[in-house]
């Protein structure tokens, strides 16, 4: 056998044998490398299906007040000349919606990251807070009901935002990982026109980007910068001609109508114990790392629950307030006040674990024509609701449902294996 260089070589040599041999090690080195390779690149392909949740946000009752002190009807500005912010909510979106990834390796997908509450709601309670932060009273309600919450409280602001985009991710960098969060946030300013209704006066969009390295970028870091970017938008547009400069306020007048159910901030009892449900609510996301919640969001998730049963049970929408809120109506106007007093809170253990929540609720009827309120109907209620198991934050959304079972308990003074409701004074 005759090489390339022109030398004859003997196929039975030493030194075409050790050749061989040499080869043949390496190819089959090559074969291992490339079927671990392919091995470890199906396994991330298939961890890239794994979902991974962020830590939910709720926009905590900053400015809420002890229990008993109650909103008075009066013609004079609130204490400090805090402007009005009357927020419309957004309609449902999408659960469980993957807003980026966990990559390894810089470029392969390890989870997917998404919010359980779905994104809108997030953005929702994140703008709620930041409004109180940038130093507003704030109050809710969906665009059918806005004019009607509009002519009770006449708000300087009605605002909504809509996302534009939001994503986070976390990647390798020099042993470090980086961490990344955009959103851009589209907030549109409304007034009420002489017919009662929504009119759009002002547009403006604003884009921002955070990003940070740590050792570790866990699903609690990422909800965090996320939260934070989100917040940068909504900074930047109290900020803006907007909202920056107190607008006059307008007396709507409404047709009449039935009156709008409105949910005042909740409260805790001194009996209840409140440690023991915030530090639940933050570890039922599955990291050691998720700070407890705060007793306000507590309050404020509780406040959500009774919302959304009221809106179903009174076959209207409902409006919140997340401060005692001072009412400058004409006195043609009058609404139902609901309000709800948390006096226990429990963990049953049982083969599946429930949440049980002890309160009185009340509903009374206001109008601006009288500084005082007529009492309706009031119950005394205890629900248990089963724990979420299915969800991340499964506390915190088992929580939300025990809310939602209260008011609608109460309305009908339900009486079964998860609920007992009965009139005040009356013996269980």
């Amino acid at each position: 056998m005759q090489n390339s260089f022109g030398l004859k070589l003997n196929k039975h040599s030493p030194g075409i044998s050790a050749m061989r041999k040499h080869f043949g090690r390496l190819a089959r080195s090559l074969n291992l490398l490339t079927r671990s390779g392919a091995a470890l690149g199906c396994a991330l392909a298939l961890s890239s299906c794994f979902k991974m949740g962020l830590v939910e946000n709720y926009a905590p009752l900053i400015s809420a007040h002890p229990s008993g002190v109650r909103a008075h009807t009066s013609k004079r500005e609130p204490s400090g000349h805090r402007s009005l912010v009357l927020v419309l909510k957004p309609s449902l979106g999408e659960a469980e919606e993957i807003i980026g990834h966990q990559y390894v390796l810089g470029f392969i997908p390890a989870t997917r990251l998404y919010v359980q509450q779905g994104v809108k709601d997030y953005v929702y309670e994140t703008v709620l807070e930041q409004l109180q932060l940038e130093g507003h009273d704030v109050l809710t309600a969906d665009e059918s009901t806005a004019a009607r919450a509009a002519s009770i409280f006449e708000p300087n602001h009605i605002i909504k935002a809509e996302i534009g985009s939001i994503s986070t991710t976390a990647y390798d960098g020099l042993l470090m990982r980086i961490a990344s969060a955009s959103a851009s946030i589209d907030y549109t300013s409304f007034s009420v026109n002489k017919r009662g209704e929504l009119e759009a006066s002002g547009d403006v969009t604003f884009e921002r980007t955070r990003r940070l390295t740590k050792r570790s970028a866990r699903a609690p870091i990422l909800s965090a910068l996320l939260e934070d970017t989100i917040a940068d938008t909504l900074s930047d547009f109290a900020k803006s001609p907007e909202i920056s400069i107190q607008s006059r306020r307008e007396h709507y007048k409404q047709a009449d109508s039935a009156p709008l159910p409105v949910v005042r901030p909740p409260s805790f009892g001194s009996e209840v114990n409140t440690d023991t449900l915030l530090s639940r609510m933050g570890s039922s996301y599955g990291f050691a790392s998720v700070p407890p919640f705060s007793a306000e969001a507590a309050l404020r998730i509780i406040q959500r629950g009774i919302e959304k049963s009221a809106a179903s049970e009174l076959e209207t929408g409902a409006a919140t307030v997340l401060q005692p809120t001072i009412a400058f109506a004409n006195n043609s106007v009058h609404w139902w006040n609901i309000d709800a007093h948390i006096v226990g809170v429990k963990f049953l253990e049982q083969a599946r674990p429930r949440l049980q929540i002890d309160a009185m609720i009340s509903v009374s009827e206001q109008s601006t024509a009288t500084s005082s309120e007529q009492l309706l109907w009031h119950a005394s209620c205890s629900v248990s609701a089963p724990r979420r198991d299915e969800v991340d934050g499964y506390w915190v959304h088992t929580l939300e449902d025990a809310s939602r079972m209260l008011f609608t308990s109460a309305m009908h003074y339900f009486q079964g294996a998860s609920t007992h409701c009965r009139p005040p004074g009356d013996n269980l």
